[in-house]
């Protein structure tokens, strides 16, 4: 894989008259937003470009321009670049494996840490407080009109990304991008509406649900909730319809570091999402530990076992992480 700078990876996309914007798996706000607005810049400039992904967006991204689809065939080597968004591994990407050896060039555009990877050019910057940052840049160098819906879509993605500007990844960059974005017109009442207060009201017994077995741990510095198979498919829910459920333990006042587990209904795994509110607190450690990883403050993974024999095994390896944390 060649590390490519902003000016690189501006002309590589110059070139390409016909590319594929991929994402990764369980898009999210980041992730959408990152391929729209990638999408739309570069139809602006003139080139054909498909958006697909093997995972529907939540419905909370859907008021975005509709540009993402299922994949629409499996001749991949009709495109002249790949673009897979938010991830720095080909291996999460919502495509098939074959997408990545069919002999066309690919390229990651992300914020996360490099990753061993198969893809040819990788454009990375862990600075920036999201992918979408990376994406402002470049169609400002490509260089694209920055209309509405470009910078709705880039707008959307970081503030999922930062937690409204609250997180740590957010920068003084983070706050320029967002006023030059603003200056454009947007209706930013609008956009935090569409994405925080259109929840389906599948969700809140979803949440109900999962408040009813919140556990705290280590003197409340940890704190976690689940919920089964049985549950999800009682109320005939996916994995979308719990989106940010780790936010709420992660939200207690003595909380260090908060999870989420859920048993998927399709094959009984259980999927871990891990929070922490600070850097000196690293979660990719523990998600690594069950095979997952991201990023310090936010990470996951996938454990393929049943939720009722993972549970002993999680609660005392999650009891055991926080410990280092603590002072004795």
């Amino acid at each position: 894989m060649q590390s490519l700078d902003l000016a690189a990876t501006t002309q590589l996309l110059r070139t390409a008259a016909r590319v594929l914007i991929l994402g990764h798996e369980r898009p999210d706000g980041d992730c959408i937003g990152s391929m729209v607005a990638l999408a739309l810049g570069l139809r602006a400039y003139g080139a054909a470009v498909q958006a697909w992904s093997t995972d529907a967006a939540p419905p909370r991204y859907r008021f975005l321009e509709q540009l993402v689809t299922p994949p629409l065939h499996h001749n991949f080597s009709e495109f002249d670049l790949l673009v897979l968004l938010d991830t720095a591994t080909t291996q999460r990407a919502a495509i098939a494996p074959a997408a990545f050896a069919a002999g066309v060039p690919s390229l990651l555009i992300d914020h996360h840490l490099p990753v061993e990877t198969n893809a040819t050019y990788a454009c990375i910057d862990p600075r920036a407080s999201a992918a979408a940052c990376i994406v402002y840049d470049l169609l400002l160098a490509l260089p694209t009109p920055l209309t509405a819906p470009i910078a709705t879509a880039l707008y959307a993605a970081i503030i999922t990304d930062t937690g409204n500007f609250t997180y740590q990844n957010t920068t003084p960059r983070t706050f320029a991008i967002a006023r030059a974005l603003l200056e454009t017109g947007l209706d930013v009442a609008a956009i935090s509406s569409q994405i925080y207060n259109s929840v389906p009201v599948t969700q809140l017994h979803l949440l109900r649900e999962a408040l009813a077995t919140l556990e705290l741990t280590n003197n409340g510095a940890g704190a976690f909730m689940y919920l089964s198979k049985d549950t999800l498919r009682r109320y005939n829910a996916t994995s979308l319809d719990v989106e940010d459920f780790v936010n709420y333990p992660r939200s207690l006042d003595s909380a260090l570091v908060a999870a989420t587990l859920m048993e998927l209904p399709e094959n009984g795994h259980v999927r871990i999402s891990l929070r922490s509110k600070s850097s000196a607190v690293n979660v990719n450690l523990l998600a690594r530990a069950f095979g997952g990883g991201g990023h310090v403050c936010a990470s996951g993974a996938v454990v393929k076992e049943p939720l009722a024999a993972f549970l002993p095994r999680f609660r005392a390896a999650f009891s055991h992480y926080i410990e280092q944390y603590q002072p004795t």
